[in-house]
């Protein structure tokens, strides 16, 4: 399958760009140990799931069922330095090579991500702002994802169209946003249905019609 016409590439973050579950797990479970509240575990797929796909904010809010404890818990998870957990964060195989090719083909790289304070760092300290050109996190909107408002802004702010984009991520929680936004959707290392799989970045190329 082509692909033709796409000027800018949306990516997702966790999962797509990085390998960071280990990261976000410890990064939570030290936030519910100050509270002594028990860890998360990570035999446990649903509760990963959500750890890695959902917002922060929703996170404590999925497991605090006390609502004045999770505002308690949120406001300290604010203060959290995310860089503690940076040496468990891992880059996906051919992530900068593939956007260093977009690049000489004029294509603009941006990311919605469901992170907030934390991804300023990250674009900082693994070198994303060479090859990124926008992001969107959820302090730049009302609702994070599945909702479509990250993909529409970057659309709008980049003046563009939902074909001109197309949106990579790994979860449904990705697809859902991406079909409401009505930007085609490719999954990373997932299976949706009627909608393209990769298992490594550079095999994006190839669906772009772009030759390395």
């Amino acid at each position: 399958m082509v692909v033709k016409d796409v000027k800018m590439v949306i990516y997702d973050c966790d999962g797509v760009i990085f390998e960071s579950k280990k990261a976000n797990l410890e990064y939570y479970n030290y936030i519910l140990k100050k509270f002594n509240i028990p860890p998360v575990s990570e035999s446990n797929p649903e509760h990963m799931k959500v750890l890695h796909t959902y917002s922060n904010d929703e996170v404590f809010k999925y497991f605090i069922q006390n609502k004045a404890l999770q505002q308690k818990i949120i406001k300290y998870s604010k203060t959290v330095d995310y860089s503690k957990f940076y040496n468990y964060m891992e880059i996906e195989k051919n992530f900068f090579k593939c956007c260093n090719v977009l690049k000489e083909n004029k294509i603009k790289i941006a990311v919605a991500t469901n992170r907030s304070i934390s991804f300023a760092g990250i674009l900082k300290f693994f070198g994303l702002s060479k090859v990124i050109d926008d992001y969107v996190t959820t302090l730049d909107v009302k609702h994070p994802k599945p909702h479509p408002d990250m993909l529409n802004l970057l659309v709008e702010r980049n003046n563009l169209k939902p074909f001109h984009t197309i949106f990579i991520g790994d979860s449904m929680v990705d697809f859902q946003a991406s079909k409401s936004a009505k930007i085609k959707f490719i999954g990373y290392k997932i299976s949706i249905e009627n909608c393209t799989r990769i298992d490594d970045h550079i095999q994006l190329l190839e669906i772009l019609n772009i030759k390395l």
